[in-house]
């Protein structure tokens, strides 16, 4: 079949990206015509996963216009990677929602996913990412989709329900989503796995890109908001082990700017060679969903705090893999003994199974 996926392109995000990469290869090889769908609402932006569109003081246009001048080449990076290893329609992006009414009938199945495609926070609560752009004779599916967090508005569910009610296969990735669905349209979604899942370490492996700091033994910490309590907790356990941190961002004036030894700025790093760093590490400081992903996929040693906000999905991937005590929740010593993967992997694989299952028939014909 002809199939569109609908999820979170042109995003300088590695979670958002490699998901999407992750989601693309497998559909092909269930046996599909796939192409990504190449929208983003002006709110997102087609360089920020999270926009803030609503923001329009001279301070933050200032501060992001800075941003972009000097991750510029980290944009670029995304871009190639996008251009390199997925097909999308059309080759300019689409912002203006009306302009999805072009693809009513272009696709035999739509997907939404992964991600947090169904978050109004940051979709700002477009119905598109439920598919209101299509025909009634293209097949609707979600796969993995997130909501991000336990409860909706009561607007925002009113606003699905109708579109929602017109999905053949609904899957999500937390139990909280599930609830969300039962209570909204009364229907039972399956609880899949992300779809970074889907490719073995071997797999991503064929794609990863060396990146120079990854020499030696080294902490990698890589976040998706500030967490003071995560920081302090990895400069401890790197004096305490005598172990370098490579954190992932930041900008060159911070990493000029950096005079301890035992610190290293990675500062824009492709999705390859993101990857690169995640499979070298010898432990992984997170609090990133992906982050923490990457690091069973790859058997890393790894400790993660959960952020304040849009925690669900991560939480539903400790529990699911009994890594709860690899979850930072006071002033205890980390260990740097080795984690015992044998329970996580079986889980995994398991859950691998049932949602490639899931997949594959919700795409028969």
């Amino acid at each position: 079949m002809k199939v569109g996926i609908l999820t979170f392109p042109n995003s300088p995000s590695y979670g958002a990206t490699l998901q999407m990469y992750a989601l693309y290869k497998t559909v092909c090889k269930i046996g599909n015509d796939v192409e990504i769908i190449n929208y983003h609402n002006s709110y997102m932006k087609a360089e920020k996963h999270i926009g803030r569109g609503r923001n329009n003081t001279v301070k933050y246009k200032i501060k992001n216009k800075i941003s972009r001048i000097l991750h510029r080449k980290n944009y670029l990076q995304f871009r190639r990677f996008e251009r390199n290893n997925v097909k999308t329609y059309p080759e300019k992006p689409i912002v203006k929602k009306e302009k999805l009414r072009n693809l009513s009938d272009r696709y035999d199945a739509v997907i939404c996913g992964s991600d947090q495609v169904w978050n109004p926070d940051i979709t700002d609560s477009d119905v598109s990412y439920f598919f209101d752009f299509c025909g009634d004779k293209t097949k609707r599916i979600s796969y993995a989709a997130s909501f991000g967090k336990k409860e909706l508005s009561e607007k925002y569910s009113c606003s699905i329900s109708r579109e929602l009610e017109k999905f053949s296969e609904i899957s999500v990735r937390e139990n909280s989503g599930k609830a969300i669905v039962a209570k909204i349209v009364g229907k039972e979604a399956a609880l899949v796995s992300d779809p970074i899942f889907f490719l073995n370490a071997e797999e991503w492996r064929k794609i990863e890109k060396k990146h120079p700091a990854a020499e030696g033994k080294y902490i990698l910490y890589y976040t998706v908001s500030s967490s003071a309590e995560l920081w302090r907790k990895c400069l401890d356990f790197s004096e305490r082990n005598n172990i370098k941190i490579i954190i992932v961002g930041g900008n060159i004036i911070k990493k000029i700017a950096n005079k301890n030894p035992m610190i290293e700025y990675a500062v824009d790093v492709s999705p390859e060679q993101w990857l690169y760093l995640v499979d070298k590490a010898s432990y992984v400081f997170t609090n990133s969903f992906h982050g923490t992903a990457f690091s069973l996929n790859f058997r890393k040693n790894f400790f993660v705090k959960y952020p304040v906000m849009y925690s669900t999905r991560l939480e539903q991937l400790v529990t699911d893999t009994g890594m709860e005590k690899r979850v930072i929740n006071g002033d205890e010593e980390l260990s740097s003994d080795n984690i015992s993967f044998e329970f996580a992997e079986e889980k995994m694989n398991k859950h691998k199974e049932f949602s490639l299952s899931f997949l594959e028939n919700a795409l028969l014909p």
